[in-house]
């Protein structure tokens, strides 16, 4: 039900197992982290109800300031989790969880514009399940189109994504 093997795309229906799986991760990283998690919240397509999406869950972890990222990395490791650095994306901390993975963690600093993105992103799809099943239909066509090839996946969904986000920043003035 839950993992996916690296540059693969595969889409699974939408499960509400995957808030409860979200939750189990939440607490373990919450108790590793302690006071160094400012803000962890359920993101990615596994967060919006009805979405289908790769079977992993994605979770923004807030910290204080990036300079805290040499405490978080050795308490992250000894709760599982394999630190990549930024993996392509300047400003954040990837983490994964399992082989296949199951978990994508995405640790920012405390003001990141991805960590503003992300929330208002996910909100906006939740509020407007039009748009959700825009996406949903989207994604589902460049992963039948793009199986083995995760970069071309991402690369299309790329300007709905960017179309979505400007919306929701209208929307939200």
């Amino acid at each position: 039900m839950l993992g996916l093997p690296p540059g693969t795309v595969k889409l699974s229906p939408f499960s509400p197992q995957w808030e409860k799986l979200y939750k189990i991760e939440e607490k373990r990283i919450a108790d590793a982290l302690g006071a160094l998690a400012m803000d962890i919240q359920h993101i990615g397509s596994t967060s919006i109800p009805g979405l289908s999406a790769k079977p992993v869950i994605d979770i923004a972890i807030m910290i204080p300031q990036i300079s805290d990222l040499d405490k978080c990395i050795p308490l992250m490791e000894s709760a599982g989790f394999e630190y990549l650095g930024d993996f392509g994306l300047p400003g954040r901390n990837f983490f994964v969880l399992g082989n296949p993975r199951t978990c994508h963690v995405h640790m920012v600093e405390k003001g990141s514009n991805h960590w503003k993105q992300w929330i208002i992103f996910r909100d906006y799809l939740v509020a407007h399940p039009d748009v959700a099943e825009k996406y949903d239909s989207l994604k589902k066509e460049l992963a039948e189109k793009f199986p083995n090839d995760r970069e071309s996946y991402l690369a299309g969904k790329a300007p709905l994504i960017a179309e979505i986000l400007e919306n929701a920043a209208k929307e939200l003035g």
